[in-house]
Parts: C-alpha cells; sequence; structure tokens
C-alpha cells in the first residue's frame, strides 16, 4: 500500500510540475508577443486584446505616426584615382551624401569644405568600413569633397 501511495503521490507532483511549467512557458510567450506587436506597431497602447487573441490595431498606429520624407541620395566612388563623378549640380534641399571607398587605402580622412562655411566634415573612414554616409541641407554655394593626403582628389559640389 506504501508503494502505491508514493507513487500516486510522484504522479500527481508531476503532474502539478508539468502544469505549473505550461503555466509559466505560455505567460512568457504571451508577453513576448505582446511586447513584439507593440514594438512593431510604434504604439505604447496595445487594442483589441482580448482572451485567445493578440491583435493589435496596426492602422491606428499608423495613422499616430509622423510621415517619413524622402531624401535623394548622390553616391560618389572614391577610387585609386580620386572621385567620381568630379562634379554635381543639385538643386537646395538636404540629401544623403554617400561615398564608396574603393580607393584600396588603409583609411582616407574625407573634408567636405564649403567657399563661404570653411570645414564643413572632417571624416576618418578606414578601409574596412567601406562606405560613409550623411544627410546634408546645404544653403546654396559651391563646396568641394577632398580626402585629405591627396589634394588632386576633389568632387567640386554645386548647390543651386
Amino acid at each position: 500500500m506504501r508503494i502505491r501511495r508514493k507513487k500516486v503521490l510522484r504522479m500527481s507532483l508531476f503532474a502539478a510540475a508539468l502544469l505549473a511549467a505550461t503555466v509559466v512557458i505560455v505567460s512568457a510567450a504571451t508577453r513576448i508577443h505582446l511586447r513584439a506587436m507593440k514594438d512593431a506597431s510604434g504604439s505604447n497602447q496595445l487594442t483589441n486584446v482580448t482572451a485567445g487573441t493578440n491583435r493589435t490595431s496596426l492602422d491606428e498606429a499608423r495613422v499616430q505616426r509622423p510621415a517619413r520624407t524622402k531624401v535623394e541620395g548622390e553616391l560618389i566612388a572614391l577610387r585609386p584615382s580620386g572621385f567620381e563623378p568630379k562634379q554635381i549640380n543639385r538643386p537646395t534641399g538636404p540629401f544623403a551624401l554617400v561615398v564608396s571607398n574603393e580607393s584600396q587605402l588603409s583609411k582616407v580622412t574625407i573634408l567636405l569644405k564649403g567657399d563661404v562655411a570653411g570645414l564643413l566634415r572632417n571624416v576618418l573612414v578606414p578601409h574596412e568600413k567601406r562606405n560613409w554616409s550623411d544627410v546634408v541641407d546645404l544653403p546654396p554655394g559651391n563646396y568641394q569633397l577632398l580626402e585629405a593626403t591627396h589634394p588632386g582628389w576633389v568632387c567640386n559640389i554645386t548647390i543651386r
């Protein structure tokens, strides 16, 4: 009789432990899912959450987000012979300035200078990084993109 009671007790404890583990796992999975839904929606409030469903009103979250503005870009390659293209003409307004380091130098120092404003950027780019980019909003005028150790490597930028 004692052996049977021990067996029943062990089975009961095992079932209780299994039930407790299941509750913990389901609870953690639900929290993770809700947190992921909240992060994906960009909203701090979850709506339409009921037992058995975890839905966020994405349409409401989209309405609350500020609209993104599109920014044009200028891709400039830094080759062993210098910048390509050598001249860029742009209208006023922000744009992404992207320099692809294909120079085979161990590092390059990119300078952006303006005729009036002087030095605007001074960036050290290691060869491993390969690309440097920044969004710039330059007033009308003439600018030069240079590599510090190669004075002949110039890309002239004209903003109208």
